[in-house]
């Protein structure tokens, strides 16, 4: 990652620029503002973005992982990069984050669906370690299938 960038957890300042990456990241089931203002910052999720330095600066990306009080696994949700951040390693580094993270937050499971036709993605996960375990049918809005995944943290 260059180093004018660095991960930290979303703040209400990157609420509007996070509700546009994700309408240009996705054509459907998108999360919404409202969806990002209650994830920064709760007690059960971790938002992270990938930002340049300077105090102003919108995300170029970000991850969401949330998790449920009690129990151990954590999910991540979603993860989208802005197109002209794409190829600068900004995904593998959220998701670094994110476990790192996670870990420290005593997850020790770390689990996300994927489509099971985005190979760019699945090939990411299982470089980070991701191992398939199962599949929903027709789980996204498109029909398509997903393919279920996990990691040990």
């Amino acid at each position: 990652m260059p180093p004018r960038l660095v991960i930290r957890p979303a703040r209400p300042a990157d609420l509007a620029a996070l509700a546009a990456l994700e309408t240009r990241s996705f054509t459907g089931e998108r999360l919404s503002p409202a969806r990002f203002q209650h994830w920064c910052g709760a007690d059960n999720g971790l938002l992270l973005v990938a930002a340049e330095r300077r105090a102003s600066a919108p995300p170029l990306g970000y991850a969401l992982s949330f998790w449920r009080r009690q129990g151990v696994s954590a999910r991540l949700y979603s993860i989208a990069i802005a197109a002209e951040a794409r190829g600068q390693g900004l995904a593998q580094r959220l998701l670094q984050a994110s476990e790192r993270q996670l870990k420290q937050r005593g997850r020790s499971r770390y689990t996300l669906e994927v489509a099971v036709r985005n190979a760019a993605a699945i090939a990411l996960y299982q470089k980070r370690g991701f191992i398939p375990f199962g599949r929903y049918r027709a789980y996204y809005q498109d029909g398509q299938d997903a393919l279920r995944m996990y990691k040990p943290l």
